[in-house]
């Protein structure tokens, strides 16, 4: 009875506890003494330190972002021990992560993120999944210490129409590519037109990437396509692609510019792609006076000539409006 009555006044003291003000916009998951005994620091971040042993109903006891996304924590040595800090991230968004080039291991709580090693998602980025591997040691894929920013996986991250299928069932991808600048490329300004910022050019004269500054007297000044355009297309895809602007004309995107040409699905060139990713970057061009518009053309091999998948980042200021990817279907 004695040991009840102790158990029952922890219990109510851990439910009546209130928390510190810097850590006000944190609850947590499952039992309330974890919180009590360790509480958090800041608006989202995980218990400060890896001791979970008190938490004996679960081995895991995480503090709960206040943002209404997935949330994601990240850990300073591997296994989820040493301090660990967590975010939550929305759909298409972008988080630059408390404690930058850190953390070790990570925990998804069954999400897919996609983790890069620069700020506003950029650079080298990997996509961390339930089935993929190493999620309790960063270092084995390449990412110990480099982790700067996170988003959530892309629409083709868990249905990789790059890698082998079985029944129909796509397989869980483990995808890694760079997002915006490629440092093993030059950047080619070279007689560049309208908001274009630079192109990177890969083998076969492919256009790998794209970054425009697109302000508001840019809109509805691009040109259409011609001829040699169209020819290039042909060369480069299939007969029936279209002769794609990677930035668009009504963003101010050149017709004739070869580098500014690739061959594109004309089911995603006069549907999706230009109602929900150039309209959102025009739409914030005249609401936010400008954006920084970023292409990344995903080729399957180091000789194809056609994209397989687009990476498109719009940024303004400090701030991504939008992240993600869109396939380039056959």
């Amino acid at each position: 009875m004695r040991k009840m009555t102790i158990i029952s006044k922890l219990l109510i003291v851990a439910l009546l506890y209130v928390p510190s003000s810097n850590s006000a916009d944190c609850y947590w998951k499952g039992w309330p003494l974890c919180g009590f005994i360790f509480p958090c620091s800041g608006n989202d971040h995980h218990m400060q330190y890896g001791i979970r042993a008190p938490c004996f109903l679960s081995p895991d006891k995480y503090c709960c972002p206040s943002g209404s996304g997935a949330d994601i924590a990240l850990c300073e040595h591997t296994d989820l021990n040493g301090a660990c800090i967590s975010h939550s991230i929305d759909k298409n968004k972008c988080v630059n992560v408390d404690k930058n080039d850190w953390a070790s291991s990570v925990n998804t709580f069954g999400g897919c993120f996609r983790l890069y090693e620069h700020a506003d998602c950029e650079g080298k980025s990997i996509a961390v999944q339930p089935g993929s591997p190493s999620h309790n040691n960063l270092g084995a894929l390449g990412m110990n210490d480099m982790v700067t920013s996170v988003s959530l996986c892309f629409s083709t991250d868990k249905c990789d129409h790059r890698s082998k299928r079985s029944n129909n069932n796509c397989r869980w991808a483990n995808d890694e590519f760079t997002l915006g600048f490629l440092p093993w490329l030059t950047r080619d300004r070279n007689n560049l037109n309208g908001p274009i910022s630079y192109y990177q050019i890969g083998p076969n004269s492919r256009t790998e990437v794209m970054e425009a500054l697109v302000y508001p007297h840019h809109l509805g000044t691009g040109t259409g396509t011609n001829q040699a355009a169209r020819d290039y297309t042909n060369n480069m895809g299939y007969p029936n692609d279209d002769a794609g602007h990677i930035l668009a004309a009504r963003l101010g995107g050149s017709g004739t510019d070869l580098r500014n040409i690739f061959p594109q699905s004309r089911n995603i060139n006069r549907g999706a792609w230009a109602r929900d990713v150039e309209g959102l970057v025009a739409l914030v061009v005249q609401s936010r006076g400008s954006a920084i518009f970023t292409i990344n053309l995903i080729y399957r091999e180091t000789t194809d000539t056609r994209p397989q998948l687009i990476v498109y980042r719009i940024r303004s200021g400090n701030y991504v409006w939008q992240i993600g990817d869109m396939v380039n279907p056959d």
